[in-house]
């Protein structure tokens, strides 16, 4: 993964983070919406946490981050454990699918599908790399190619 793609994925997913913060507070706290918004939120922190991670891998030159720096500000526990792995990814599976179900209703050239594929990406990026975290929780190595 080059550091434009994970910056520019970085990027979505404080995009979307934001929007789903910015909007939970409207729906009653207990109501499905408040509680959907709630478990995206959770699952985005977790992505977004990961990315930061990933970074970090790839710019080896610059000052590195602990896990439990990268974690504070993204994430509330110090280590991801598996059930908060393995929780996140049915929310970026749900915005993944309402993504591409949105996408097919529009135009190749227009911006929203434009916009749509860039979530697509980094919800696509974000699960592969809960997977492989899940992966080197269960296997206690890293996966191929990583």
């Amino acid at each position: 993964m080059g550091e434009k793609t994970l910056e520019s994925a970085l990027n979505e997913i404080n995009s979307i983070l934001r929007r789903c913060e910015k909007i939970q507070p409207q729906f009653a706290r207990g109501s499905a919406q408040y509680s959907l918004l709630e478990n995206r939120i959770a699952a985005l922190r977790i992505a977004k946490l990961l990315l930061q991670q990933e970074q970090q891998k790839e710019q080896p030159d610059q000052p590195r981050q602990t896990s439990s720096e990268l974690t504070a500000i993204t994430c509330p526990s110090v280590v991801l454990s598996w059930e908060e792995l393995e929780k996140a990814l049915a929310p970026i599976g749900s915005i993944l699918h309402k993504c591409r179900a949105a996408q097919v209703k529009h135009e190749e050239a227009s911006a929203t599908f434009r916009r749509l594929q860039k979530q697509i990406d980094v919800m696509v990026l974000a699960e592969a790399l809960i997977r492989k975290e899940l992966n080197m929780k269960m296997t206690g190595k890293p996966a191929k190619g990583s």
